[in-house]
């Protein structure tokens, strides 16, 4: 079945002023409705207050597209927020899946934002300047026999490790048993969190060893550097192998 809507995916940055794109803004703009994550629509309406919004609660994404799909099927223009980019850990993909299943004719557009790895790694400094590898340690979705083969391998290729969604209240033997393989083989390393996106001035440059665990929630995100990461006038940085 055609429609004559469409739907933006569109990725938010931290949802700042600073982080949010001119396009995502254009796109947005140019939408009858907003369709978003509660926390993620309620921030976003103190920078764009004038626009329609629907809000669906956590663990809610599949409802949230499906009524993103029903509106654009009445013909509406539709975006689809997410924070960071669109289609790292986002919104995106699912969209895409709802509308194939249904056999619908859609037209979707993705709209990328400023991904928290990249905002994160600014306010640490600069640790992904060489190779690095993004995992999440949440099994809501991936199994946790896939997540630990993958850290092994992460670990054993010495790329430096970006870790979204480290720990919840309900993961945090998951976390442990994770943290620990990390442990065995990044013990001295450097390494470092920030907390919310970067939007607050909370995170930590250290060693593995002296991460403070107990800070840590589903709303850090963990840069582990590898064997070149040094820390540089105080922030973390991977070196890329300039001759100096």
């Amino acid at each position: 079945m055609h429609s004559k809507g469409k739907i933006f995916v569109v990725g938010l940055g931290a949802i700042t002023k600073g982080t949010l794109t001119f396009d995502a803004i254009d796109f947005l703009n140019k939408s009858d409705y907003i369709v978003g994550y509660t926390t993620y629509v309620n921030q976003l309406q103190n920078i764009l207050p004038n626009l329609k919004y629907i809000k669906t609660g956590m663990k809610k994404e599949v409802e949230r597209v499906s009524k993103a799909v029903e509106l654009a099927m009445a013909g509406n223009t539709v975006s689809v927020i997410c924070s960071g980019d669109s289609g790292i850990y986002a919104m995106a993909g699912l969209v895409f899946e709802i509308i194939e299943k249904e056999q619908l004719q859609i037209k979707v557009e993705v709209i990328p934002g400023v991904p928290a790895l990249a905002i994160c790694a600014a306010v640490l400094g600069a640790p992904l300047m060489n190779d690095f590898a993004v995992i999440s340690f949440s099994n809501l979705l991936t199994p946790e026999e896939v997540i630990s083969k993958r850290l092994k391998a992460f670990l054993e290729a010495d790329v430096v490790l970006v870790i979204y969604n480290p720990v919840s209240k309900g993961r945090q033997e998951l976390f442990n048993r994770f943290w620990g393989v990390i442990l065995e083989s990044r013990s001295n390393f450097y390494a470092g969190y920030v907390k919310n996106g970067g939007r607050e001035n909370e995170y930590f440059i250290g060693k593995v060893n002296e991460m403070p665990l107990d800070k840590l929630d589903m709303n850090t995100l963990i840069i582990v550097g590898n064997s070149m990461t040094k820390i540089v006038s105080g922030k973390l940085v991977t070196k890329r192998g300039y001759k100096i």
